[in-house]
């Protein structure tokens, strides 16, 4: 099968071979088609998380979900014939950040591979926020459909029938220390659609960890039958997670961390 798009943005999983890939590139050290962003409030601060050592390397007690960020030309876990790079599939579920004490914001790069066996997984002090400003801020993250933020392959405000921009907000989940979700939540209806759920407070100097949940399970409370794994697969058309050849669907492309009152 025809690959649909190179491996870039948060949001984009690699299906097929019963992997899902994610690699975000808040910039462009990474490649050329790769333009996921993450848009920042003033004085706020985003990079890798205390799973990780400045430099890059992996803390001790994380080494079971993450490894060291390499700089490649391309993505570091998938190449571009749709196969893996630098893991197997005896490493997944696996993640990597690149090292704080160079990148933040718009430098960031974050990628991840986990398996659509699996109802998801939940990469713990993935990223941090710091509040670097002289008050304390309520800070979520949201994602902006008049930004463009959600990937090609989302029918933005589609039927339950399709892959939609609420597949994206239960696929990817934000949250804080405490297990409270900071994105978007795909039950939320209206106008507020995209923004987070819930914020969480951060002091002045204070930094706050951030874990990504990455969640297959059923949808919750939105009366709708199935997960978000069939209209994935449907996007992706395939007729399962270990049938064809593998290809690639792109969910989001970019995500804003603010405060409460921007």
């Amino acid at each position: 099968m025809k690959r649909r798009a190179m491996l870039a943005g948060t949001g984009m999983l690699l299906t097929g071979s019963g992997i899902i890939g994610t690699s975000a590139a808040f910039g462009d050290s990474v490649t050329a088609a790769s333009d996921f962003g993450v848009i920042t409030a003033r004085n706020l601060r985003v990079r890798a998380g205390q799973a990780f050592a400045a430099d890059g390397s992996v803390n001790e007690g994380y080494e079971d979900r993450f490894v060291a960020y390499e700089e490649t030309a391309d993505s570091m876990f998938f190449d571009n014939a749709g196969g893996l790079n630098n893991i197997s599939k005896e490493d997944i579920p696996v993640a990597t950040v690149n090292p704080r004490d160079e990148n933040n914001n718009d430098d960031l790069v974050l990628e991840s591979a986990i398996s659509l066996e699996s109802d998801g997984v939940v990469f713990e002090d993935i990223l941090e926020i710091e509040n670097r400003g002289t008050s304390t801020e309520n800070v979520g993250i949201s994602y902006d459909r008049d930004k463009d933020q959600y990937g090609d392959d989302v029918n933005v405000g589609g039927g339950d029938d399709t892959l939609n921009d609420l597949d994206v907000q239960s696929v990817y989940r934000f949250v804080d220390n405490n297990g409270n979700r900071i994105s978007p939540d795909q039950d939320t209806l209206g106008s507020s659609v995209d923004d987070p759920t819930t914020f969480v407070e951060i002091e002045p100097n204070e930094i706050h960890p951030i874990d990504l949940k990455i969640d297959f399970s059923e949808y919750g409370n939105r009366f709708v039958d199935g997960t978000p794994k069939e209209n994935i697969l449907q996007a992706a058309q395939l007729g399962g997670p270990f049938e064809g050849s593998i290809d690639t669907v792109d969910l989001l492309d970019s995500i804003t961390v603010g405060t409460e009152s921007n």
